[in-house]
């Protein structure tokens, strides 16, 4: 209809504008405003093959965004829809400008809605997205060529249907008329596949519109509205291939802690005394417990792993002798029986191979070979069992489960120091500086994150080290059974969770530490209670011998969560993180664990249409698939 336009200018270089666009509420179709762009006095250049869209955001939260029409040198028609109109009072609004190089908003101007004096059934206010209806047409109308394209077998397997009923009345014999009734429902079934696969297209630009939502996590000028948004996850690192050049919408990073834990399977007691090196070859003891070998052989030789001086006794009917190796390995470890002067070899393997037989002798001796002109940087890993099974490769730890008080485990956590966002030709980073790591247990993690626009680190966990001094009050406290005793304290009780997730040094977790189990937990009443065969007993003064001697490390499970907020200077750099066209990395530095992130992005919206539209194509051919099997198998021209 013939409405009324407006004549309103922006200044592109300022924040906010007082003075009001006035419509009235329930104008459908009938308004409009010619919006001059002006930037220092002149006029502003409309970027080339720009879109440009009016984002509004009424009173009652719901959102209206439609297309602008560029009328000329910085003049655009904004057209002001019914949405906007639907209900009175002061909206909030702005244009938005999308060109392939980037993005930019005008400042944010106030739409009056003057209120009508009669209600005539005004429209129901409801979210609009205009242009993004435009952006997804063609998709849409591919949707719709999927539907007509099911139509079609429908109508073809009522003629097929037709078709059988005919063959029925003049079959001769009943079986050909089964027959024939039998290819007429596969027909109706298969034509019913199609429709509901065009149906499931139809879903799919419907769940993309559903993702196509406003968003302002972080108020520091974070306000891409009306933007698709994805996820992605990973350990350590998180390469993503279809950001847009935005600020990143939210990203967290997690703690996460590890410890070796053993079964005992392990009969290779390896000590070695130092770092030893014969003939070019240097052996070393690796921190996880592994053989490393260096250096360049100038003659064949090997290198003792176990010397039999230690007197190692060995009584197996049938053991098995696997290695794996960190990489290349050209020689073979042996195991052999060393009580004569000359030694017998028992067993012996190469990397990733296993050999099985009888091992039974009172000085075991152990091995590795070396050859002459191979150079060497390898961890060695032989693993020696009781039975016909190879087993993973751990560490010896006496023929027992560990941890355990007298073969305690190391906790290794998640210590982050920089985050850093790389694209082509450019990358930003933000450096961390932690307290102490971030713990991680299950799903139960520490966490960098931001909240309320505040860049922090929550912690689920803390961290205590028990030496056994008076102020921890342990105590002895007769089992379920009635005849063993535990060792429990409340030292912690008022900042733990109460069955809560619990790492220990000294001790696995078990549930059953109060029937008697070996192991350690986090009571119901938040205490913690421990169970050794070692330490059973009603005095609890051995215990706490072994805690000065031996500290026991525990990470628990806080009942209530802290809150750590960054300096100024990391919440500046982190809010300074973007993501870029093409390829983005986001990484974390962190030392002994890699780090769990979670990264919100914007997406670039034509890659999303693209690969939508690519999606529809791809069916559209798979059901024009169907529908000419269809013809086939009817008959049907």
């Amino acid at each position: 209809m013939q409405g009324t336009t407006q004549n309103y200018t922006l200044d592109m270089a300022d924040e906010r504008k007082k003075e009001p666009l006035r419509v009235k509420q329930g104008d459908t179709n009938s308004r409009w405003a010619r919006v001059t762009l002006r930037a220092f006095g002149e006029l502003w250049p409309i970027p080339d093959d720009c879109l440009v869209f009016i984002s509004v955001k009424k009173t009652d939260g719901t959102v209206v965004q439609n297309d602008c029409t560029i009328e000329g040198p910085g003049v655009v028609l904004v057209p002001i829809a019914g949405q906007v109109t639907a209900i009175a009072g002061i909206q909030r609004a702005e244009l938005y400008f999308l060109a392939e190089d980037g993005d930019i908003k005008s400042q944010t101007f106030p739409i009056q809605v003057l209120p009508m004096v009669m209600d005539q059934e005004v429209i129901e206010s409801s979210n609009e997205f205009g242009a993004l209806q435009s952006a997804l047409l063609d998709a849409e109308t591919a949707s719709g060529v999927a539907n007509d394209a099911a139509a079609e077998a429908l109508i073809q397997a009522d003629d097929a249907k037709a078709a059988a009923v005919q063959a029925t009345e003049a079959a001769k014999s009943i079986d050909r008329a089964v027959q024939a009734a039998s290819a007429a429902k596969t027909s109706e079934t298969n034509a019913k596949a199609s429709e509901a696969a065009a149906a499931q297209t139809k879903a799919d630009v419907e769940a993309l519109k559903e993702g196509f939502i406003g968003y302002d996590k972080i108020e520091s000028g974070r306000r891409y509205a009306n933007a698709l948004t994805m996820t992605a996850e990973g350990e350590g690192q998180v390469v993503v291939t279809d950001a847009w050049n935005a600020p990143v919408v939210d990203m967290e990073i997690g703690g996460a802690s590890e410890q070796v834990v053993t079964t005992g399977a392990q009969l290779l007691d390896i000590k070695l005394p130092s770092v030893t090196t014969k003939s070019g070859v240097t052996v070393s003891l690796a921190a996880d417990g592994g053989i490393h070998l260096s250096g360049t052989a100038t003659a064949s030789g090997n290198h003792r792993l176990i010397d039999p001086a230690q007197n190692v006794s060995i009584n197996c009917d049938s053991a098995t002798l696997s290695l794996q190796a960190s990489g290349a390995y050209d020689g073979v470890v042996l195991v052999a029986d060393a009580t004569e002067a000359k030694w017998k070899t028992l067993l012996s393997t190469t990397n990733n191979a296993t050999s099985i037989g009888v091992v039974k002798t009172n000085k075991l001796g152990c091995y590795a070979t070396y050859i002459a002109g191979t150079t060497y940087d390898v961890t060695l890993y032989p693993m020696l069992c009781a039975g016909t099974t190879a087993l993973p490769w751990e560490p010896y730890t006496g023929g027992q489960a560990a941890p355990s008080p007298y073969y305690p485990q190391e906790i290794a956590s998640t210590d982050v120091t920089e985050v850093t966002v790389t694209g082509e030709n450019q990358s930003k980073a933000a450096a961390i500086t932690l307290a102490k790591p971030l713990h991680g247990i299950g799903d139960v993690r520490d966490r960098i994150t931001c909240k309320d626009g505040v860049w922090g680190v929550e912690r689920c966990f803390d961290v205590q080290i028990f030496d056994g001094s008076s102020d921890e009050a342990w105590v002895a406290v007769l089992n379920n059974d009635g005849v063993n005793y535990r060792n429990g304290t409340s030292f912690i009780k008022s900042k733990s969770k109460a069955n809560g997730a619990v790492l220990c040094t000294a001790f696995a977790k078990k549930d059953g530490v109060p029937n008697s189990l070996p192991g350690f937990k986090i009571a119901g009443d938040a205490s913690i209670i421990t169970y050794s065969e070692v330490y059973n007993t009603s005095d609890v003064s051995l215990w706490t011998v072994y805690l000065a001697e031996h500290p026991m490390t525990v990470i628990y499970e806080l009942a209530t969560p802290t809150w750590e907020p960054f300096p100024a200077e990391t919440q500046t750099a982190l809010n300074a993180l973007t993501t870029h066209s093409g390829t983005t990395y986001l990484t974390v530095t962190s030392t002994d664990v890699a780090a769990p992130i979670r990264l919100e992005y914007v997406q670039d919206t034509r890659k999303v249409i693209d690969a939508l539209q690519l999606d529809v194509a791809e069916q559209i051919v798979e059901l024009q698939a169907q529908i000419d099997q269809l013809k086939v198998t009817n008959n049907l021209s």
